[in-house]
């Protein structure tokens, strides 16, 4: 789905009322009634793609911390357990009507950058625009049960890291510590990934995840690294693998 900053109703849906069975009354209230396309999120396993993520402005952008940060549309939550939420975007430089993320919102993000597969264009020219499906590697059914070694692996190098580099981890490589508070924001930065507890979370839980993969060794010692980048930014993932 696309939204626009005049496209607040798909995510907030329309004002109903309602009634609340409470202990010992009914209580009368405003809630939302989410838009039809939202249905299938609590209803059956699902997807939510939000496209063109680059073209909304901050105020959009605060309405879909909404679904990113508390799995709700309208006033209804998603099926937590088998709903997926992506977002897409062009960088914001080339986007049209582009708006960087706030820095807020950005760091409720994982931050991929899309890499051209030359090998499958070629092959797509070659047998007249027929392109291979892309080869994408699946997790063990029972990837939850194995995860876990792995996560507290990585939290213990991240807890000796941070003793090592005192402040890791929380470091705002967007603000500028020579100016006063609030100003000296390189927005360049702000709106990718960078690093803050949330996303060293997000940030061990992805790589533990990519261990099981069973990538070989080289291929998996890079994409652990592209998970990190992407989670807490290049500068903070740079430090931490060259003292691992």
């Amino acid at each position: 789905i696309r939204f626009s900053d005049e496209q607040k109703a798909k995510l907030y849906g329309k004002i109903t009322n309602t009634l609340i069975n409470g202990v010992s009354q009914d209580i009368a209230c405003w809630s939302s009634m989410p838009a039809e396309w939202a249905v299938d999120l609590f209803t059956k396993p699902s997807m939510l793609l939000m496209d063109e993520m680059t073209n909304i402005g901050p105020q959009m952008q605060a309405a879909c911390h909404t679904p990113m940060a508390e799995g709700k549309i309208g006033g209804l939550p998603m099926r937590a357990a088998d709903c997926w939420i992506g977002a897409l975007g062009n960088p914001a430089e080339y986007a049209t009507n582009g708006t960087p993320f706030s820095p807020a919102f950005a760091n409720r993000l994982v931050h991929f950058k899309w890499q051209p597969d030359d090998e499958a264009f070629d092959i797509g020219l070659e047998q007249g625009l027929e392109f291979p499906a892309p080869k994408v590697p699946l997790m063990p059914r029972d990837w939850k049960d194995q995860v876990q070694p792995h996560v507290e692996h990585l939290c213990l190098m991240v807890r000796l890291y941070r003793k090592h580099a005192a402040g890791s981890f929380m470091q705002m490589p967007y603000l500028d510590p020579t100016k006063g508070e609030g100003s000296g924001v390189d927005m360049a930065k702000a709106s990718k990934a960078w690093p803050s507890f949330r996303t060293t979370e997000y940030a061990i839980r992805l790589a533990a995840a990519v261990r099981l993969l069973g990538l070989p060794g080289a291929q998996e010692d890079s994409a652990v690294k592209n998970a990190f980048t992407a989670c807490v930014g290049a500068e903070q993932t740079d430090q931490f693998f060259r003292w691992l």
